[in-house]
């Protein structure tokens, strides 16, 4: 592996991880797969457990459960158990001193999505251009989201598009008078198959972004701008995001992107956490919750605790 003399800014130059210390708790040996990518997306599959390594430049680790009937919390280290290092990054891991994350029961969701966000600016809200733009957006996006083989093939009819419109004063930087934003947001919703495995649905993502005239990371390409482009507007922004769990069904959770998290599993808060504006918030000091929470509950009077070290881990000691 060729080592990246790339100064790092807030990253340490070389990052240097102690992964025992990232992939090892109490319940013994949650993690056992460490995977790394670097610069290019360079693969570095099961990293010993007890090794010291060092990474020179961007990195990417995601963390996973070793039962794979577990998963990670939604309150993971770093985004969900994703760590990333870059030059241009503000954040800086302390590995050392890293709280260790708890694996949850694994939630699989029944339906997964894939959105499309389109923003256009206009002079005004008037009914003839809003019109045009919902008549581009709705046979545009039947062509290149709801057409495909996979999952949405003609006879099984798997997956529903549906597609909302907001126009308003605009908060962005006004551009030639166009002071106001007019917005699609387009949902295809289909069912989940896991036996299909990941690599499917990654492809299948990829050829819409393909179709929808975007990049890998789903950004539209300059050179494609014309395919969405309405007359006496100006087109300002359109993204295609990847697969993520809807997650309807499973309470107090949230659906994973399977770009960025690398799995399609509904996510809830760890033990001594709630819940609240999709976010993961501690307990008060002498309060509790079980994995997948929506609220906290007072903790009983210590002399009707019968398992006590527990009940002292979750009223008492936080991370």
């Amino acid at each position: 592996m060729g080592e990246q003399q790339t100064v790092l800014g807030s990253c340490v130059t070389p990052v240097k991880v102690t992964v025992m210390l990232l992939l090892v708790c109490a319940e013994t040996s949650i993690f056992d797969h460490h995977k790394t990518l670097i610069r290019d997306c360079m693969h570095l599959p099961r990293i010993p457990l007890h090794a010291l390594y060092t990474v020179r430049g961007s990195f990417k680790a995601v963390l996973k459960c070793a039962d794979s009937k577990r998963d990670i919390s939604l309150n993971g280290p770093g985004t969900q158990g994703v760590l990333v290092c870059s030059p241009h990054s503000d954040i800086n891991y302390d590995f050392d001193n890293m709280w260790m994350p708890q694996c949850n029961l694994r939630k699989t969701p029944a339906k997964i999505k894939i959105t499309g966000r389109f923003v256009y600016m206009l002079h005004a809200c008037d009914a003839k251009t809003m019109a045009a733009i919902e008549f581009t957006i709705r046979n545009l996006t039947k062509t290149y989201f709801m057409d495909v083989h996979e999952p949405c093939g003609t006879k099984k009819k798997l997956c529903n598009g549906s597609v909302q419109f907001f126009c308003g004063i605009s908060g962005m930087k006004h551009l030639a008078n166009y002071r106001y934003q007019f917005e699609a947001q387009f949902q295809l919703t289909t069912d989940y198959n896991p036996s299909q495995g990941l690599n499917v649905y990654r492809n299948v993502a990829q050829d819409i972004r393909r179709r929808a005239g975007c990049d890998t990371y789903g950004q539209l390409e300059r050179v494609h701008r014309a395919m969405w482009e309405v007359g006496h507007s100006h087109l300002a922004y359109v993204y295609v995001s990847s697969w993520r769990g809807t997650c309807e069904e499973h309470a107090n959770s949230l659906g994973t992107d399977l770009e960025v998290d690398g799995v399609l599993t509904c996510r809830g808060c760890s033990e001594k956490y709630f819940l609240n504006n999709e976010q993961c918030l501690p307990c008060p000091y002498n309060h509790y919750s079980e994995s997948f929470a929506a609220s906290c509950k007072r903790c009983p009077d210590e002399s009707l605790w019968i398992d006590r070290l527990k009940l002292e881990d979750l009223c008492y000691i936080r991370p």
